[in-house]
């Protein structure tokens, strides 16, 4: 919004990037710190800690959610970034008529 770019879809998928990572660090706080005042894992990410050996379930469960919110920031940015480019589009074509 504050600047022209030549690729909004690159950028808005950098920016979703940053919001995915900030999911992580939100979820590993809330249930590492906060489980104390009922915030747990989606039972989805512990069904699926809970295919591996016991070993291995403190590594799935970070994984899993670390998956899961990449997925949802960067869908999110893609999504926001091809509107973002059909807009650029459409506006492009405008001044041109």
């Amino acid at each position: 919004m504050l600047r022209r770019t030549d690729s909004p879809i690159i950028d808005h998928l950098v920016v979703g990037a940053f919001y995915g990572l900030s999911l992580v660090i939100v979820y590993e706080a809330l249930w590492n710190v906060a489980a104390r005042l009922g915030h747990h894992p989606p039972q989805g990410a512990v069904d699926f800690a809970a295919r591996f050996d016991p070993a291995l379930q403190n590594v799935a469960l970070p994984t899993y959610t670390f998956v899961i919110a990449m997925m949802i920031g960067l869908g999110s940015g893609l999504v926001i970034g091809v509107v973002a480019a059909v807009a650029k589009w459409v506006h492009a074509r405008s001044e041109h008529h």
